[in-house]
């Protein structure tokens, strides 16, 4: 009995003893932590949140703000908007938005002595070109600040001369001119917008003597409805109506390339992107002005293809009919150097804070811009709004959200390439994919979509769950935007077509130099021309986009839906959904298109593509590979799925060459979705190599052989190590 006590109550000092040390460790020692929400699958039900919180009244009361005024680069709209931008983040609950400002060489027409173009005739009469647009319908058109008709970086200068006719101003079309006799050294030539980039045309001219470039939108291409069914009544091209743009070649500051231009930097006024900036004159004109031109000039018929829809005979020029006739181009278009911003707000993840899905549109543009770019930078708002909301009301998405309003894009991506460069090493490691709207509608007919092939998945299914804005697809059985895009843009394999990232826009800095996957988003239209009538002209108003194209804002509303539903796939999902399968398809057909277009020149040069085939194979070996790790992945571990998340961060990276494709390190580093050196709005799989391979076939040098197979090696590594990363311990 005794014994019995003693040991009962030894046994009660000891529980009370353990207890107490039980409960200092706990309050004192190291918690107890729950992993649970480390590997929480995505919430799916906010889908439908985002489809439903998206108002479209929302939306034309952002653009009909944007539209109201011109907001060029570097102006004191620029800026206005920028802190308007910024407001409306703030009252969207976004966590935190800053204001991050650039100085930069921006460039202006004079607007107290336009910039004038003029055909002086035997008599000494004169035929003066329209130097501004005039006003057609809406007040905003007649805004006392709207500019001139310019070209952004043309160089200055008075030139007077002959005139040729160089049609689309590619490398061919002149080629067929040097063919028929038609020298255009000491000439100025006249192309048509619609094929390839502005500053290509004028860099062909240039290259091959001309003195000066003017360029036109054929009424063929962009009123095809004839000249009296024009804008304000229709979405096509008046007679007078002028697209603007920049020639700048390259992307960021020419002041200062590679790295960021912040208070600090050092400014080269001689750098290799300043020599390289347009050193002729360059104008844009109207229809109306460019046929006066056609009428006057003589020399030989062109082509049946490079008839347009003016009433003449699109001769080639070289010389006026009338002896003695001259055309005089006077441009002082400015180079200043002027400040630009772009705004960020970012909304923090709940569990990787530190990966970052971006979602972006420029907000200059070159007058009112309604489709360019305002149209997206309603939609950014919208999505923005939507988003804010949710996190206000509990919700956050697995990764950081970034909403990027970016400045002066329309010089040449200028605000995006500083802000990446200034940025550099964190987005390296840390982003996610960035997602672009340029332009949110530009036209009513399907989606048009540009992406990197490991998110081919992402647009796809985010496409399916999208209601379709058009009520007469919804009759015929088409109920989503996927629907209507796989029928009026389908593709051999049985989905809808999607493009590759030349450049031209936000995404060129982040896929292109830095690695980081893109897709790009909009609304399209049929036809087959090379942008939109009234791109970059004053004509782009809120009628324009409001009443011609999007009455009632269901396809702007529709974009913004598929916009927000594809950053959530992107930043809520536990595994990122790139689709490195995919990839590997991609890269074998592209190889295959090379084999078949180069194979012989290559032999030719004892040049084997064996290596570059077998860095192919291995890649599409390490891809499936890759597939039974990603199955057998422990989806309770954290560690794990960070691991596997690395892995697929790290495949696009991997084909980025630091000194830059083709030594264009000024330009692009991706190795397979370089634009073409001929235009760089076009993709083109492995341009730097079918670039350096066309170089040294019209050379001919031994010296240009040599870079083909320098290039061809740097792919090869570049292959191989994209393949390792997937099954890398």
């Amino acid at each position: 009995m005794q014994k019995w006590m003693i040991f009962g109550g030894g046994g009660f000092l000891a529980l009370l003893l353990g207890a107490i040390i039980g409960g200092l460790i706990g309050h004192f020692g190291f918690p107890v932590y729950e992993y649970g929400h480390l590997t929480r699958d995505a919430d799916l039900g906010i889908t439908q949140r985002i489809i439903n919180e998206v108002d479209g009244d929302n939306i034309a009361s952002y653009l009909k703000h944007l539209s109201a005024v011109p907001h060029v680069a570097g102006t004191k709209y620029d800026y206005e908007q920028a802190l308007w931008v910024k407001d409306q983040l703030v009252s969207s609950g976004i966590d935190d938005v800053e204001i991050i400002k650039h100085k930069v060489l921006l460039s202006y027409p004079p607007n107290d002595n336009p910039n004038q173009v003029q055909i002086t005739d035997p008599a000494g009469l004169t035929y003066n070109f329209s130097a501004q647009q005039p006003v057609l319908f809406s007040p905003e058109e007649g805004h006392p600040d709207i500019n001139s008709n310019f070209l952004a970086y043309s160089a200055q200068g008075q030139v007077s001369g002959d005139v040729v006719y160089a049609y689309h101003g590619r490398p061919d079309d002149f080629k067929h001119l040097e063919d028929n006799g038609v020298n255009v050294t000491g000439k100025i030539v006249l192309a048509r917008y619609g094929k390839i980039f502005r500053g290509n045309i004028v860099l062909e001219a240039e290259k091959r003597g001309a003195s000066g470039v003017l360029l036109f939108s054929d009424p063929k291409d962009f009123s095809p409805r004839g000249r009296n069914q024009v804008y304000p009544n229709t979405v096509d091209l008046p007679e007078d109506g002028v697209q603007s743009g920049t020639l700048l070649l390259s992307d960021g500051d020419p002041l200062t390339p590679h790295y960021p231009s912040i208070d600090s930097a050092y400014f080269d006024d001689d750098s290799k992107m300043m020599r390289e900036l347009p050193r002729i004159p360059a104008q844009p004109i109207g229809y109306k002005d460019a046929e006066y031109l056609l009428q006057k000039l003589g020399g030989k018929e062109s082509p049946q293809e490079w008839k347009g829809d003016l009433t003449t005979d699109y001769k080639l020029g070289g010389t006026f009919v009338e002896a003695g006739t001259k055309l005089t181009m006077d441009i002082r278009t400015t180079r200043e150097v002027k400040d630009t911003y772009t705004v960020i707000g970012t909304i923090p993840g709940s569990v990787e804070k530190d990966r970052y899905v971006l979602l972006g549109n420029h907000r200059d543009s070159w007058s009112l811009g309604s489709i360019d770019p305002s149209s997206g930078t309603a939609c950014l708002l919208e999505i923005a709004r939507v988003f804010g909301k949710l996190a206000q009301e509990g919700w956050r998405p697995r990764r950081t959200l970034k909403f990027c309003s970016w400045g002066a894009e329309e010089y040449g991506l200028i605000g995006s390439t500083e802000w990446v460069e200034q940025n550099r090493k964190i987005l390296e490691k840390q982003a996610v994919a960035y997602i672009n709207v340029d332009i949110a509608v530009e036209g009513n007919y399907t989606l048009y979509a540009k992406s990197v092939p490991m998110l081919y998945k992402t647009v796809i299914e985010a496409t399916k769950k999208i209601p379709n804005p058009n009520p007469n697809e919804v009759t015929e059985g088409r109920t989503t935007i996927y629907d209507t895009w796989l029928k009026n843009s389908p593709s051999d394999g049985g989905r809808p077509k999607i493009y590759g990232l030349g450049s031209g826009s936000d995404f060129k800095a982040f896929i292109h130099n830095i690695g980081v996957p893109a897709l790009d988003l909009r609304y399209t239209y049929e036809e087959n021309i090379g942008s939109y009538p009234l791109y970059h002209t004053l004509y782009e108003t809120y009628h324009l986009l409001s009443y011609l194209y999007d009455e009632g804002m269901a396809f702007m509303k529709s974009i913004t839906q598929l916009w927000g539903e594809a950053a959530r796939i992107l930043a809520d999902s536990l595994i990122i959904p790139f689709d490195v399968r995919e990839y590997a398809s991609y890269i074998n057909k592209t190889f295959s298109e090379v084999e078949s277009s180069y194979k012989n020149d290559l032999q030719a040069q004892d040049i084997s593509l064996d290596n570059f085939r077998n860095a192919v194979a291995h890649f599409d070996q390490q891809a499936t590979r890759f597939l039974d790790i990603e199955k057998s992945v422990d989806l309770q571990d954290p560690l794990a799925i960070r691991s596997l998340n690395d892995k697929l961060m790290l495949v696009e990276k991997m084909f980025i060459d630091p000194l830059g494709v083709s030594d264009r390190a000024d330009i692009v580093n991706h190795i397979l979705f370089a634009p073409s050196i001929k235009d760089t709005y076009a993709s083109v799989g492995f341009a730097g190599l079918t670039d350096l391979i066309e170089a040294a076939k019209e050379s001919g040098a031994a010296e240009d052989w040599e870079n083909v197979k320098k290039h061809l090696s740097v792919i090869v590594f570049m292959m191989q190590e994209a393949g390792n990363i997937l099954t890398s311990i």
